[in-house]
């Protein structure tokens, strides 16, 4: 027997096929009975999550603000659906990224994070709820072509912050994904306006991470950070653990892997001679020789 998500998933599929998703947001907007509005925030949230055909339509549709509101219902179910539709609008370009951010979900995330709901004190945050927060507020996050205005996402920071501190792999996993994100998204001049110690910390001690998601991405974000000035190289150098975690990923790491551990490492021999000393200190210099003999084109040139 389908639980009531996987009914929703599957009416999902078929309403793409006939045409229905405008009727749908009709009745989300109408939102008549608890039932009603749970069902077709799922729905819209599993059409987004399956194809783009209609993200246009639901994007100009009027439905985000209510979505947003419905961040604070007093029902779980809602809360996780409306979550998760939201998660996968704002992931699908930078316009519907925008258009989430303008309609306040930065700071609604954030309330129901922090469970500072005036009207609900006993509301409580669930581990799936948690999950997709982070996520969503990754997904906030996203995009280059224009990057996010990080003043207008800046009360995400400190919940990010959090994030990436959790015991929960999930959480992990899309906090480094945000900060690698934004760090590859923003001009370098902008680091400090999103770099804490701690948040450098983790991303140094992620490089030697089981998952391969969190370790990736924190290599992103690393080999972004040592692009900036020798103060931003620096703070990532003062980790004992960062130049031995970015050699063994060098050794050990696939082609794509070496050749972004060659990049950070190029952008740490552009910094000052105590930097490029660094790099001789930690006997890295005889991999790179290697790695001139025996890899690829493209990572011999980083």
């Amino acid at each position: 027997m389908m639980s009531a998500i996987d009914k929703c998933d599957h009416i999902a599929e078929q309403l793409y096929v006939m045409y229905l998703v405008p009727r749908v947001i009709e009745l989300l907007k109408i939102g008549a009975t608890l039932k009603i509005r749970r069902n077709t925030t799922h729905i819209l949230g599993s059409v987004l999550s399956l194809c783009s055909i209609y993200t246009g339509t639901i994007a100009s549709s009027g439905v985000v603000p209510i979505l947003i509101n419905w961040l604070c219902d007093p029902d779980r179910e809602l809360r996780e659906s409306a979550l998760f539709a939201l998660g996968n609008l704002a992931a699908e370009n930078c316009n519907c990224r925008d258009l989430c951010i303008k309609h306040g979900m930065p700071q609604k995330l954030v309330l129901i994070a922090n469970k500072l709901v005036f009207f609900y004190k006993n509301l409580s945050l669930t581990l799936p709820e948690a999950r997709c927060a982070v996520w969503t507020a990754s997904n906030l996050c996203r995009g280059k072509n224009p990057p996010v205005d990080v003043n207008k996402i800046a009360v995400l920071l400190p919940l990010l912050n959090e994030a990436i501190q959790s015991s929960d792999t999930q959480i992990v996993t899309d906090a480094v994904r945000a900060f690698a994100r934004l760090l590859d998204a923003l001009p370098v001049k902008l680091y400090k306006n999103i770099l804490t110690d701690v948040v450098v910390d983790r991303l140094v001690t992620y490089l030697n991470h089981p998952n391969k998601n969190i370790w990736s991405s924190a290599l992103l974000a690393i080999g972004n950070i040592v692009s900036g000035d020798d103060d931003q190289t620096q703070s990532v150098l003062d980790r004992p653990d960062a130049l031995p975690n970015l050699h063994r990923i060098l050794l050990d790491g696939d082609p794509k892997t070496k050749r972004e551990v060659a990049w950070a490492l190029s952008n740490i021999a552009a910094g000052n001679s105590k930097q490029i000393q660094a790099i001789f200190d930690a006997g890295i210099v005889p991999s790179l020789m290697n790695i001139l003999s025996n890899e690829t084109f493209r990572t011999r040139t980083e």
